[in-house]
């Protein structure tokens, strides 16, 4: 009985790649996460003191 095997060949995993891609998305999530938070409250702040000159240009 004669068998034949098939191997399979796989690329290598780039993991510094993988783990910049990661900290780009990170960094990217943070920002925006930042920045929510930055309008949100200048826009709470506007709210509680409108008309008392201290609401953000638009």
């Amino acid at each position: 009985m004669n068998a034949s095997f098939e191997t399979r060949t796989t690329q290598p995993v780039d993991l510094a790649s993988i783990e910049a891609e990661a900290r780009a998305l990170r960094q990217a999530y943070l920002t925006e996460l930042s920045e929510r938070f930055a309008n949100w409250m200048s826009d709470l702040y506007a709210d509680l003191f409108k008309g008392k000159g201290t609401a953000r240009s638009a």
